[in-house]
């Protein structure tokens, strides 16, 4: 994923990745993005059952991060 323009922090990070399911596989996923961008990379939803992974996630951002949940 390419994140190229500024982030509107009035209208909230973006969200690259959302899980609604149980046993979901995020493998070998990058997200590359310029300086003034911001976002939630992955996330899952309310009430969403586990087990989930992510592995070998990789950001180039100023700002990013993974979530436990979606409200």
């Amino acid at each position: 994923m390419n994140r190229e323009g500024s982030t509107n922090n009035g209208a909230g990070y973006a969200l690259d990745i959302s899980i609604d399911g149980t046993k979901v596989l995020v493998h070998d996923c990058k997200i590359n993005g310029a300086m003034n961008t911001k976002s939630y990379g992955v996330a899952t939803k309310t009430l969403t059952a586990a087990p989930n992974a992510i592995i070998r996630f990789e950001v180039e951002q100023s700002v990013v991060s993974i979530e436990p949940y979606q409200r």
